[in-house]
């Protein structure tokens, strides 16, 4: 009899077959391996992919613990009992019950009352406004020394001549009759020391600045210059074809200090991708030194006055 017959109506082979077949279509357990030094759990499990073939799946895993500091008062708020709304409700419901508040809040913001003193303080009067200093007659903010309308008063103040040179000069052609040029008043025969003063623009703290760019005009040097003080002149070099800066300017304070802190902050200091430098001009160091002279000969005077008591 062949492998292949049957013995009482059963097939031998065919029960052989599906032996096999049962065996490979039966997966492995999954079990679990842990290393207590390592603190690794890994896990070993079993599948069939879609082609049938069995598969080996390795995981592995790590527990580690983290400790965050939480605020007290936060995590005791965690654990508050609910009510209203959120009482008896799950979890991502209470989530949805706090919401901010859309009420729109106006706030009034209360306004600085002026008082009497601010409104009459003439300081307060000129803030925002370019001071104005009269040479003849002194007055601040009112008018300029050209328009003073004391004008006449004051310079007629000064030295007058006596009736004999006024007749000499009458008799005598000023220097604008030989010559035939104008001469300006306080360089005519006869001018007086309050013209002269009048019209002399080099007693104001005036400093010079150099090294600028080419680009640099007016506005810019009057933003820069304005944080030292008020400025009174700004006279910057321009080339007369292309109209752009020579690289200096001369600038006049209204007071010595602002002049000297300008000095002090800009000599050396970068602007433009340029280093500047900031000086005193030539005419107030002539006029600085003339003073320290006049004060250090009034110190020797008063020195040999109280030697000769």
């Amino acid at each position: 009899m062949s492998s292949g017959s049957l013995v009482g109506g059963f097939n031998w082979a065919d029960e052989a077959a599906a032996d096999v077949l049962a065996l490979e279509s039966v997966l492995p357990a999954s079990h679990e391996v842990y290393d207590p030094a390592t603190g690794i759990r890994t896990v070993i499990e079993y599948h069939f992919n879609d082609k049938g073939q069995k598969v080996q799946t390795i995981r592995k895993f790590k527990k580690t613990t983290q400790t965050v500091k939480v605020n007290k008062n936060v995590e005791r708020r965690k654990h508050l009992t609910e009510f209203g709304d959120a009482k008896g409700q799950t979890e991502a419901i209470r989530r949805n019950v706090t919401y901010f508040a859309i009420d729109e809040i106006v706030l009034d913001l209360s306004r600085k009352t002026e008082t009497d003193e601010d409104v009459n303080d003439p300081l307060n009067k000129l803030s925002g406004k370019s001071i104005v200093i009269c040479r003849l007659c002194g007055a601040v903010g009112d008018h300029w020394t050209l328009k003073c309308p004391k004008r006449e008063t004051a310079l007629g103040a000064g030295e007058r001549p006596s009736p004999t040179a006024a007749g000499e000069s009458a008799s005598t052609p000023t220097g604008a009759s030989t010559t035939g040029r104008y001469v300006p008043p306080a360089n005519r025969p006869g001018a007086s020391a309050a013209m002269r003063a009048g019209l002399d623009k080099d007693d104001l703290p005036t400093i010079r600045i150099t090294n600028l760019s080419e680009d640099t005009t007016e506005s810019d040097l009057s933003e820069l210059l304005a944080p030292f003080g008020h400025v009174m002149r700004i006279r910057l070099a321009k080339d007369r074809i292309t109209m752009r800066s020579k690289g200096y300017a001369f600038i006049s304070f209204t007071t010595h200090d602002s002049a000297q802190r300008a000095i002090d902050r800009l000599q050396g200091y970068g602007y433009d991708n340029l280093i500047l430098r900031a000086e005193w001009s030539r005419s107030m160091q002539q006029l600085m030194r003339e003073r320290e002279e006049k004060e250090a000969a009034e110190r020797q005077q008063q020195a040999e006055r109280m030697g000769s008591r």
